[in-house]
């Protein structure tokens, strides 16, 4: 910091401490240089020393004295002024001044806490300079003159201020600052003029020197600064080099001084010299920390946490360098120090992008620098992907890619067979003595050749095909054993800490970026990836917003406590709207609350409060009204009402708000009415699934204010009228007939068919195939319970027949698990038992709750089932009749697990067509080759594991069977050959397999088949067939576990099958053989009729088992 610091202004610190008085018990220092000055403090409460000088001739000249300021009781201000005052009752000062040409009290020291500075203000109408600003108090008489003064100026911490009074000097170094000295604000100051200490358009030289800087420092250049006259905090950036800062400045500010500016950039808002250091002063603001900083502590965070910060740093730095670019600017540093974060409990809030200094400017008129463009958003990637490791937790082979496994053993057969076709060729020319120009010998030299080069190529293959990686999707169990391995790290999360295992930045496009970087393919421009994710989510970055609903409560007391009916009322409206609480609430009920006569005591309402504060952090509602409840004079009021805030969630895009939310803080009994009286219609409801804070259904806002009005509720209603239609991608308001899916990181939502299973992004033109279960919902909800499970591996979720029946998907599990529904025959007649007070000992059973909330919370549950709207519901609406089956006495069973062979109904043969069973094989064959390649999680950050090894990096970092490589050199050239491999042989063995091979070559020397046609085509390129037919899932054992049982001896006869393949000996794995999938295309038709025929068989055996 000195560095930026005048020369003026680094000094040797302050004067020495008197002895016996500790440096801690000095608050400041005023020197006064007046041979008078230790007389005229004669009558000071402080320490105070003389200031000597020693003369030429040994004797000493008193110059003036310092007073050093201790800590003041009862008072904040310390006071200064003439000291031979003639009044009869003099004034008290804590300094003192000599002379009659200064005010009897010039001026006052005070304490300012907002801006933790101390200010000098002018208490007469004698002028003073303090740093060369003149101040002045302003009187009736001043306020007549044409140019007033300020009155105050902000004194410098730990530096000299100088201070000239008519010729008198004074300095003031003050060591302690005002919040180390109060560490509260228990005083008021008095206020000044603004229009006064405003000088920023006063022509004078020390009108333009405004600003002090201080000790915080934002990042590399960049100081708070603090504007001496208003005490304003502010920042500013300097330019401190020694020829060309100046010029620098300038430029820089020329390219950000915009009147309007990105989010998370910096805007410019003036150039000034401070110190005599070129400056610019910024927008300031407050919290950030660069990314650099914090990089370390983010990566202990909860890997939910991770992505929701490198999301935001994603579409935040994008955006960023779109608006620079836009404007011909290049950035050209973005780096983890240039990006500041502001974090609230490791929650994004906002970012900035800093540190201009490197920007560069190019004309209108020239073509755009897109490589250097490019490389702004290269470099914004790599800190996305640094921040939550996606290509570390999600890397996996590409669809088209083979298992390692399988390359590894082609390479090794490769390498053997050309050690083979050593051997022979050595003793073929060597022992036998054969000739290179005989026509046999020709055709071995031939082979020899084709050996090594097949060597060459499967080594090339592997090291290749280890590269065919992406970022893949997640499965469940993957998913399941990470959110283990962070369970047994870490403490159970509280109630509202709780977070779900969730590896996404919010869409397949976001999460593939990682994968271009990797492979250094990176050619995308900022403005390219905003105008996709515009294209996806639309215009509005934060779709998901709230606005506040209020409610009244009403209780009623006596002298002892509270009347029961009311806390139990409030506390089942606290579970309802809270679900996440209604366990603790329950818990804590029965523990701390004993009614007697109905009455709650004071004192247990306090413990009940204390006991759930250590469940979690309650919602502010609940806090301020036990806070309201536990108060001393509230025991005196009959009645006591509470207005309540709730936060409700809408759709700001859609224009829909969760209308479940609103019902479930409305009073029973209006809600009921709402209901049956059926006054507001309200069919054209959205089904929404996925984060529990968000889920439920949703209704137009324009019924927000009938709803509100009816459930008496007060709503601050949002802007919801759009004046001219409006298309917006991540609008849901049409799609009634789909179960939407969403949480507040996905872009922009997803759905999911009401029948079949189907799940899909929704975003314009860009149509996909639909996904499954088992690959959809664990890749982009992870350990969320978004779905019911599936019925007999049926996925059918139907719309609810009203907007007020929506069920969570645990409460629609519980409802159709019928096996923990355990029947208990009757021993006896029914015996009438007599309710008993709780005590405030006991606990709540695990199993069977007798409590009187929990039958309340029952009972109006079962109330608002059976509530019927008369208004007749559309045609086209469906029952929700099958959601919820009801408990049967029936034997049911409940999983595949317990389905026999013999109680499963006949299947129809299915009817197989040529293109499908080709298809089919041709999918056998790719999912032999990649059996052993399923995506693995990868070591999960922080936990101890075992390090990742890549696919072709094994044993301390090196495959065993790449580290041999081919000779370089053309084998077949050699003047004489030698045995090259070691280790057990017979020779007459592979004499045997050469001549196999050479039977197999052609005479002439023409291209080999398997050059043509064993080409490995991408899966997208190859023969669809007749379109009628669909391929075999692969994720079908994700399925919540409940797949049909056709399918799953579908799937073990393909296992079997797989299996039970021989292991290929030299001969069957030879490198010079055919492709296998390019071998099945050559078979021929007869081959493809005996291949129909054989699935057909197989097809027909799976239908007897």
């Amino acid at each position: 910091m000195s560095g930026l610091l005048g020369e003026e202004l680094v000094q040797a610190g302050h004067v020495p401490i008197p002895d016996g008085l500790s440096v801690d018990n000095v608050v400041g220092i005023v020197t006064v240089y007046d041979h008078r000055a230790h007389h005229a403090n004669r009558s000071t409460a402080y320490r105070k020393s003389r200031i000597r000088t020693q003369l030429a001739d040994g004797e000493w000249s008193l110059d003036g004295c310092h007073v050093f300021l201790g800590a003041i009781q009862g008072r904040h201000c310390y006071t200064m002024g003439r000291a031979d005052n003639k009044s009869a009752s003099p004034s008290t000062r804590d300094v003192y001044f000599p002379g009659s040409r200064v005010g009897i009290h010039q001026f006052n020291l005070t304490p300012v806490w907002k801006s933790d500075s101390w200010r000098l203000q002018s208490a007469t109408e004698t002028i003073a300079e303090v740093n060369g600003a003149p101040i002045q108090l302003s009187t009736p008489r001043t306020r007549k003159l044409s140019s007033q003064l300020p009155q105050a100026v902000h004194l410098r911490q730990n530096l000299v201020n100088h201070v000239l009074i008519n010729g008198l000097r004074v300095e003031i170094f003050m060591l302690k600052t005002v919040r180390g000295l109060y560490p509260i604000q228990d005083y008021q100051l008095l206020e000044l003029r603004p229009q006064l200490q405003e000088v920023v358009h006063r022509p004078e030289t020390w009108a333009r020197d405004r600003y002090l800087q201080r000790p915080d420092r934002i990042s590399t250049n960049t100081y708070r600064v603090l504007e001496r006259f208003t005490g304003n905090i502010e920042t500013a950036k300097f330019f401190h080099h020694n020829d060309n800062g100046q010029d620098i400045r300038d430029a820089e500010f020329l390219k950000l001084a915009k009147d309007r500016v990105d989010a998370s950039l910096v805007r410019y808002l003036q150039s000034v010299e401070i110190n005599h250091i070129p400056a610019v002063i910024t927008e300031t603001h407050e919290g950030f920390e660069p990314y650099a900083a914090l990089e370390k502590d983010i990566k202990e965070q909860h890997p939910r946490l991770r992505f929701t910060i490198a999301s935001k740093l994603l579409r935040r730095l994008m955006s960023a360098l779109t608006f620079l670019h836009f404007h011909k600017i290049v950035h050209g540093n973005v780096t983890k120090e240039s990006a500041l974060l502001r974090l609230v409990d490791f929650k994004p809030e906002t970012v900035l992008l800093v540190d201009y200094s490197k920007s560069t400017s190019f004309p209108s008129g020239a073509p755009e620098p897109l490589k250097r463009m490019t490389e702004d958003g290269r470099a914004v990637m790599e800190i996305v992907e640094s921040c939550c490791d996606i290509w570390q937790l999600r890397k996996a082979a590409t669809k088209d890619a083979y298992s390692e496994e399988f390359m590894m053993t082609k390479t090794e057969a490769a390498s053997r067979e050309f050690e083979l076709m050593e051997r022979v060729v050595a003793d073929f020319f060597g022992p036998r003595g054969k000739l290179r120009e005989s026509k046999e010998g020709k055709k071995m030299l031939r082979l020899l050749s084709m050996k090594q080069h097949g060597w060459h190529k499967a080594r090339n293959d592997q090291i290749h095909n280890a590269t065919r990686r992406e970022v893949g999707p997640c499965r469940s169990d993957m998913i399941k054993e990470m959110e283990l391995d962070w369970v047994l790290m870490h403490p159970s999360s509280k109630i509202g800490e709780e977070q779900h295992m969730l590896l996404t930045l919010g869409h397949p496009y976001l999460d593939g970026l990682a994968s271009i970087v990797y492979h250094n393919r990176w050619e995308l421009t900022p403005r390219e990836v905003c105008a996709k994710i515009r294209e996806l989510a639309g215009d509005v970055e934060e779709p998901w917003q709230s606005f506040s609903v209020k409610r009244t409560v009403l209780f009623t007391q006596n002298g002892t406590g509270f009347e029961e009916r009311g806390i139990l009322d409030w506390i089942a409206g606290c579970c309802e709207a809270y679900p996440k609480w209604h366990h603790a609430f329950v818990q804590e009920y029965e523990r701390q609350i004993s009614p007697q006569h109905g009455i709650i005591k004071f004192a247990e309402i306090n413990r009940l409060w204390d006991a759930l504060v250590k469940h979690g952090t309650m919602p502010d509602f609940m806090q301020a009204t036990f806070a309201g409840l536990t108060t001393g004079n509230i025991t005196n009021q009959p009645t006591t009402h509470f207005e309540e805030t709730y936060q409700v969630w809408y759709h700001k895009p859609s224009r829909m708000f969760n209308l479940t939310h609103l019902h479930r803080l409305a009073a029973p009994d209006l809600l009921l009415a709402c209901i049956n009286e059926g006054t507001i219609g309200c069919n054209n409801f959205v089904e929404v699934r996925g984060e529990s804070e968000i889920e439920g259904l949703y209704a137009t806002l324009s019924l927000l204010a009938a709803f509100s009005s009816s459930l008496q509720l007060t709503a601050d209603i949002p802007d919801r009228a759009p004046q001219f239609p409006l298309y917006d991608p991540a609008d849901f308001s049409q799609v009634l007939y789909h179960v939407v899916l969403a949480h507040t990181g996905l872009l922009p939502w997803a759905s999911v068919t009401r029948q079949g299973g189907q799940y899909n992004f929704h975003a314009p033109l860009a149509p996909k195939a639909p996904e499954t279960a088992g690959k959809f919902l664990p890749t982009y909800f992870g350990s969320m319970k978004v779905l019911p499970k599936t019925l007999n591996g049926r996925e059918e979720y139907w719309r609810p027949d009203h907007w007020s029946k929506f069920t969570t998907a645990t409460e629609l599990d519980e409802a159709a698990d019928l096996v923990k529904r355990t029947i208990l025959s009757a021993k006896g007649p029914l015996k009438k038992t007599v309710s008993r007070p709780g005590r405030s000992d006991q606990t709540c059973s695990p199993h069977v709750d007798h409590s009187i909330l929990v039958q309340m919370l029952k009972d109006r549950k079962q109330a608002l089932a059976e509530a019927q709207s008369p208004a007749k519901r559309n045609d086209g609406d469906q029952s929700s009749v099958a959601v919820m089956p009801a408990a049967k006495r029936l034997h049911i069973l409940s999983s595949v697990e317990n389905v026999t062979p013999d109680s499963v109904p006949s299947a129809r043969a299915p009817q197989l067509s040529a293109s499908f069973v080709d298809r089919q094989l041709d999918h056998m064959m790719a999912n032999m080759e990649r059996r052993s390649q399923s995506p693995s999680p990868g070591p999960f950050p922080d936990i101890p594991r075992a390090p990742h090894e890549s696919f072709f990096q094994r044993d301390n970092g090196v495959n065993t069977n790449i580290l041999v490589s081919p000779p370089t050199a053309e084998a077949a050239t050699k003047d004489s050959f030698t045995i090259a491999s070691d280790g057990d042989f017979n020779l007459e063995d592979d004499y045997k397999q050469a001549k196999a091979w050479l039977n197999a070559m052609g005479d002439e020397e023409e291209p080999q088949v398997a050059g043509i046609f064993g080409v490995n085509f991408h899966h997208s390129l190859r023969q669809r067939g007749d379109g009628s037919d669909t391929d075999a899932d692969e994720s079908e054992e994700d399925r919540n576990d409940e797949t049909p049982v056709v399918h799953e001896k579908v799937e073990q006869a393909d296992n079997y099958s797989l299996s039970d393949m021989p292991t290929p000996s030299i001969k069957e794995s030879s490198s010079f053989t055919l492709d296998p999938r390019a071998a099945t295309k050559l078979l021929g038709s007869n081959s493809r009729r005996h291949r129909s025929r054989s699935l057909a068989d197989q097809a027909s055996s799976w239908r007897h088992l």
